[in-house]
């Protein structure tokens, strides 16, 4: 009993040690007016060789939590329509880091116009019947 007892403390204690060195950045994400943006793409990287570390999107408020070992670290936030932002040198030491609130600005990018070309076929086939159009039919062209 003694025995299960002391490895039953000794699990404990080994977890929260573990537990203690994640530690987390967090922040806001709005678009420039104020209002918050729901589901943007957080995307963090190493900052020695760019690897992708970890990574969260958003929640309906524009929140963030991402969960990071002690490290150097950039921070690149995506969102459709929104040109992406870069948060760089993020150095996580002994607490965790609060980047407040991160302000996303919206792509200027208008299209040309758009035009739209129809095409009926030669042959339509309904339930009960087969409509030929005659205006597809090659005999009929000059």
């Amino acid at each position: 009993m003694k025995y299960a007892y002391f490895v039953f403390c000794f699990a404990l204690g080994f977890n929260l040690f573990a537990q203690s060195n994640t530690l987390e950045i967090n922040g806001t994400i709005q678009e420039m007016s104020g209002v918050p943006l729901p589901y943007v793409t957080v995307l963090v990287y190493n900052e020695n060789d760019s690897a992708l570390v970890n990574g969260t999107s958003s929640d309906t408020l524009g929140n963030f939590s991402v969960p990071l070992d002690k490290g150097n670290y950039y921070i690149k936030f995506r969102f459709l329509s929104y040109k992406e932002k870069f948060v760089s040198n993020i150095v996580v030491t002994n607490q965790s880091i609060n980047l407040g609130t991160i302000v996303l600005e919206q792509k200027q990018e208008f299209l040309d116009a758009v035009n739209i070309t129809v095409e009926k076929p030669q042959m339509e086939l309904k339930l009960d019947k087969r409509i030929y159009n005659i205006t597809k039919d090659i005999s009929q062209q000059d």
